[in-house]
């Protein structure tokens, strides 16, 4: 017994169905980012919740042609491609993760003979940079502010 065209076209149907309700659930939710950035609080929040919240691994790339865009953090930079000649690390997200880290600052600095580290890291979602975190060098939060 053959299948109609009736029977064909409701199994087409029903295919195309399951695939827009499976696209539709896997879409990111990127409310999560700013909803779990507004509980972050200076003196409180750490690197390390910050890292687990975004789930965030660090990359190493071996003479990779760096891009510097425009900068949030120092607005004057432009833009220019180099090949590193050393390896450079950073912290990203996964793929398909909401938390997208838009730029990445370490600075070191000695006041008398005291050493000051600092990370600071633009981030936000998938659409916009929302904030500014800056760590010390104990993983403490020391500053949120958002993207000008």
């Amino acid at each position: 017994m053959k299948p109609s065209l009736r029977t064909f076209t409701f199994a087409i149907w029903i295919a195309s169905a399951a695939l827009l309700a499976g696209c539709a659930s896997s879409r990111v939710n990127v409310a999560v980012v700013s909803q779990t950035l507004q509980t972050y609080q200076v003196g409180r929040t750490t690197f390390w919740d910050f890292k687990r919240d975004a789930v965030l691994t660090l990359v190493v790339r071996t003479n990779p042609a760096v891009q510097h865009p425009p900068s949030y953090l120092t607005p004057t930079n432009t833009f220019t491609d180099i090949l590193s000649p050393t390896p450079v690390k950073y912290y990203a997200s996964p793929k398909g993760s909401p938390w997208k880290i838009y730029e990445t600052q370490e600075t070191r600095t000695s006041i008398n003979g005291r050493s000051k580290h600092t990370w600071k890291f633009v981030v936000g979602d998938l659409n916009r940079p929302i904030s500014i975190l800056t760590f010390d060098s104990g993983g403490a939060l020391t500053e949120i502010s958002p993207v000008p």
